[in-house]
Formats: structure tokens, sequence, C-alpha cells
């Protein structure tokens, strides 16, 4: 019986293990479900515009109903996908969090932009690429000596929808940063509007 136990636990612990090298979708348990990524469904609707896509509304509820079976404990301990996004790392300044439906309307506006330009500066050091309802995509420049930054406003989508999947919360807020995936030298921030 013991034995068993121990073997269901090391299986597990190398199961979850796998889950956070590879950061990919991974069963949320036995009844074999995915994790719904906004990264991927962002990343999908980039590579493939013409095809069959949920609307932002449908993914939002997709990827909160796969976040919240993701969150439940399990031996006592919360599964959470992990990555590089730092997470809630404007609260301490006062600032609030996004509220997440909204954040994933903006993740797909800058989507749908496609190849359009999403750029910092030359007069600023950051830039809000898109505010809707009670959340706003901002992107700084890490450059100082460069007047100017840029990137696809469909890389900026990517990127917030990283942090989405990363930095979302029960309350359905979201706030965290991450540097953009193809420039370092962009921060891409989601918080509520206002937030930097």
């Amino acid at each position: 019986m013991v034995a068993s136990i121990l073997k269901t636990a090391v299986v597990t612990v190398l199961a979850l293990g796998n889950f956070v090298v590879n950061a990919a979708p991974a069963p949320v348990n036995a009844r074999s479900e995915e994790i719904f990524s906004i990264e991927k469904w962002i990343t999908d609707k980039i590579e493939n515009p013409t095809g069959q896509h949920l609307s932002a509304s449908e993914a939002f509820v997709a990827w909160n109903q796969s976040m919240s079976a993701l969150h439940s404990t399990e031996f006592g301990t919360t599964v959470k996908r992990q990555s590089n996004p730092v997470c809630n790392h404007q609260i301490q300044y006062g600032y609030s969090a996004a509220w997440a439906p909204d954040a994933v309307t903006c993740i797909d506006y800058l989507a749908g932009l496609g190849g359009t330009a999403c750029r910092i500066g030359p007069e600023r050091t950051t830039s809000s690429f898109v505010a809707r309802g009670f959340a706003e995509i901002v992107g700084v420049n890490g450059q100082s000596n460069v007047a100017v930054q840029q990137t696809t406003c469909q890389n900026i989508a990517q990127t917030a929808g990283r942090i989405m999947d990363v930095c979302w919360q029960p309350s359905n807020t979201v706030q965290g940063t991450m540097l953009a995936t193809n420039n370092r030298w962009i921060a891409v921030h989601i918080s509520a509007p206002g937030g930097l």
C-alpha cells in the first residue's frame, strides 16, 4: 500500500516536472483535459488568420475554465504553470491589476493588427499599445540610448498571451510583465489602465 502511494507520488512529481519544463499544454488531471492557453490561441490566429477560431469572449471562457481547474489543489499543493513573466510586480506601487476578460480583448485586438509595428519612442520611453475596459497593454523601452524600439503587434499579443497564462489570479484579474518575444528591449506590461 505504502509502495503504491509512493509510486503514485513519484509519477505525479515526474509528470509535474515535465509540465514545468515543457510549459506546454498538459493534462490537468486524470480526465485528460488540456490547459487552454491564450498564448497558443493568439499564435494560432496569427499563423492561420482565415481559420476558425474562438472569439475573444469564447477564448476567455475556455481559458478561465482551464485555469480554474489548473489552480485546483492536489496533494496539498497548488499546481500552477511556471514561466518567466513576473506577476503582480506593480501592486506594491499602488497600481491595479487588469480585469482578465478585458485583457483578452486587448490581446485579440493586437493580434488582429498583423505585422503592424508597435513602437515605443522617440519622444517617450513607454507606449500604450491598447486599452479596453479595465485593461491596458503597455510597452517600455529598456534601452535608454536607443530612441525607438519596435516589434510587430502580433509579437506583443503573443507576449501578453504568455503573461495572461502565467499571471492570472482566481479573482479574474491579471498583472504582469515580460520581455517581448523577439525584441528583448521591450518590456510588455498588462495592468489596469494608467498603471505605468
